[in-house]
């Protein structure tokens, strides 16, 4: 899986100690980049713009991410 096909306009780590990233780009996908494999893990397409991105781990199992997208939108993505 590639990289980001426009700017990337906003990055955030999910958690202080987690491995994993999101980051937001004009092409309007949030893309998950995890340091472990060096990669792009999973992408997910948008239909709005997705700036300012804040991400963090799900409650529970940690399995999960939640992503403001942008102010009031919120979303939940299982990473399993």
């Amino acid at each position: 899986m590639a990289g980001h096909g426009g700017h990337v306009l906003c990055l955030s780590q999910c958690g202080r100690a987690s491995p994993v990233f999101v980051s937001g780009s004009q092409d309007r996908t949030v893309r998950f980049w995890d340091l472990r494999t060096r990669g792009c893990v999973n992408m997910v397409q948008y239909s709005g713009q997705v700036r300012p991105v804040v991400a963090g781990l799900g409650s529970g199992s940690g399995s999960g991410v939640w992503v403001r997208v942008r102010v009031g939108v919120n979303c939940f993505f299982d990473l399993i």
